[in-house]
């Protein structure tokens, strides 16, 4: 009884994780062009070694580890992020989300 209530823990927490990772969030859309961007507030979240390749200039650069505490100097206006890959976009849009800011989008450079 005690292993399966162990093993029913494991699977609960290895779902928790593939879902945080890799089901997409609904409602946030790929933004393809600058016009889409303009009322909106660009947020970097990409490490440091991949802004130095490609950077953007007007966005607020916060890469995801250091969002839980510095998220109090992002405006709760609609946002749109800047990722690298789709895991990223999906960790990032649910932090995000979490501390009562709208994601609008997201741009994948």
């Amino acid at each position: 009884m005690l292993l399966m209530s162990v093993i029913g823990l494991i699977g609960c927490l290895v779902f928790f994780l593939v879902y945080q990772r890799y089901i997409p969030v609904v409602g946030v859309k790929k933004v393809t062009s600058c016009q889409e961007v303009e009322s909106a507030i660009l947020i970097d979240v990409r490490d440091f070694h991949e802004v130095k390749t490609k950077p953007c200039e007007d966005a607020l650069h916060i890469p995801l580890p250091y969002l839980k505490r510095q998220y109090g100097d992002i405006p709760k206006n609609e946002v749109v992020i800047i990722v690298s890959d789709t895991v990223l976009k999906n960790l990032t849009v649910r932090q995000l989300s979490r501390k009562g800011v709208r994601v609008k989008g997201y741009w994948c450079l």
